[in-house]
């Protein structure tokens, strides 16, 4: 048997593994975005970059959070795959983690768009306690769109606000708004 939360995990990595294989096919957007949602206490951005598909995931957990608890400081947990899939299974976020990434595989493949995705999650000042994937999900699909940039940096810099999370800390552990591409020197 499996427990109930694992099962939910695997098939929304399962799902999500379907969509990103037909995403991968379309045409990239053509501006930066962002969507968002608050729900039961948290803030979710996506930034969605016209560039391939990639995936990462930033948690921001402020020491009140049960995930963090005895921390002196905001804990920030980063996963991130490529075009080609994640290196091993995303283990630290989980949950969270195919939860965001079947998010944004839906959203992505509704428009027959494909795009690079950060997402950051970050609890209300006061919320304590997860929501659990399963309630992840169902605010997930409440996201709407928050405008569209002309540049990455934009975007990133708009989700922050949203989110209430310092730029600089999205910046030290993102690899998707680090990276440099060829298309940016032309």
């Amino acid at each position: 048997m499996m427990p109930t939360s694992w099962a939910r995990t695997t098939i929304y990595d399962i799902c999500s593994s379907e969509l990103m294989r037909r995403i991968k096919r379309y045409p990239l957007i053509e501006e930066a975005e962002v969507v968002a949602t608050k729900w039961l206490g948290m803030n979710i951005a996506f930034v969605l970059m016209p560039r391939p598909w990639e995936f990462e995931l930033i948690e921001v957990l402020p020491p009140t959070y049960i995930w963090a608890l005895g921390a002196e400081e905001t804990i920030s947990v980063h996963e991130h795959e490529t075009y080609r899939g994640a290196s091993d299974q995303a283990l630290r976020g989980s949950g969270p983690y195919y939860a965001c990434r079947l998010a944004a595989a839906e959203i992505l493949h509704a428009r027959g768009r494909q795009a690079a995705v950060m997402a950051l999650e970050v609890p209300d000042e006061g919320t304590c306690l997860p929501m659990g994937a399963k309630s992840m999900r169902q605010g997930l699909k409440t996201v709407s769109s928050q405008g569209t940039f002309r540049q990455d940096s934009d975007a990133i810099g708009h989700a922050c606000e949203l989110t209430g999370v310092d730029a600089p800390l999205v910046y030290a552990h993102s690899m998707t708004a680090t990276q440099d591409t060829l298309a940016r020197w032309f």
